[in-house]
């Protein structure tokens, strides 16, 4: 949600070109983005990667999956719809009512993580999340997984098999080498 001109904007277009040369193809991608820790900005990279993804076009959704601390919908200044990603995978919902446009960018849609389950792994591991995304993946350019922290629980780990690419947030003075590790576990 930052400035298109600034310094920060200018660098979430720069993973957006790296991470076009990574990937195969440019369309119909789903990206896991994670980190050690609850304090490496994953959220707000999630965010501002797929507003930079929108603002060049490409048509974008962006899934909270942090099914136990969800902070996704906080950061992008909009209300927390009643039912989300938990509401579906339990079978309570259809797939068109948790998603959502997104006010300021026509390109871009999201998922707020629904209502907090008492068992988010055994959500995130159901047959259910797998076909969501083949379908999802046919209409979007690229869909964003915001997961959990990789240190703190293995949803991330889980989430990493059904993507194309896993980006791991790690903060100068901050990430600890050996929480590095855990970047061999993500796909």
């Amino acid at each position: 949600r930052d400035n298109h001109h600034s310094p920060s904007a200018e660098s979430f277009r720069s993973l957006r070109t790296n991470l076009n040369f990574f990937l195969e193809e440019a369309n119909h991608q789903v990206i896991v983005v994670t980190s050690t820790s609850t304090h490496e900005v994953k959220s707000f990279t999630s965010i501002n990667l797929g507003l930079s993804y929108a603002l060049s076009g490409k048509k974008v959704l962006l899934i909270d999956c942090d099914l136990r601390n969800p902070k996704m919908l906080r950061y992008l200044g909009v209300k927390r719809p009643p039912s989300g990603l938990s509401n579906y995978l339990v079978g309570q919902v259809k797939v068109p009512e948790i998603i959502h446009a997104y006010a300021d960018n026509e390109y871009l849609h999201y998922v707020g993580s629904g209502s907090i389950p008492s068992n988010p792994s055994e959500l995130l591991s159901s047959e259910r999340l797998p076909q969501l995304l083949d379908d999802l993946r046919s209409q979007y350019d690229l869909v964003i997984l915001d997961s959990p922290a990789a240190g703190l629980v293995s949803d991330s780990i889980r989430l990493s098999k059904f993507a194309n690419a896993s980006l791991y947030m790690a903060r100068v003075g901050i990430t600890e080498k050996e929480d590095l590790k855990l970047v061999e576990q993500l796909k």
